[in-house]
């Protein structure tokens, strides 16, 4: 039984990268075989590469906050809101 191989741009197309990313992050060392001074990747070294850049979300930390203002808001807290005086009236 003989496996499929893909090249480099058929790779990078059916992961949806371009070529230069995948080429780099095989010097970092992702699966794949060297053959001819030419990339090849088999399924299964798609499948790996997915796998190792798959995100799973931690079920035990608290979701972040959008923006920092989101971050400083009180979460039951009621603040009432009250205009500032005018300068020149400060003084007065």
């Amino acid at each position: 039984m003989t496996a499929k191989v893909h090249t480099l741009s058929e790779a990078a197309e059916r992961l949806r990268v371009s070529e230069g990313w995948l080429r780099d992050r095989c010097k970092d060392g992702l699966p794949h075989i060297r053959m001819a001074e030419k990339l090849l990747f088999t399924e299964r070294h798609l499948e790996q590469i997915l796998d190792r850049h798959e995100v799973k979300p931690e079920l035990s930390a608290p979701p972040k906050p959008r923006s920092r203002k989101q971050a400083m808001a009180p979460v039951a807290e009621v603040v009432e809101l009250r205009a500032k005086t005018p300068y020149r009236l400060r003084n007065a």
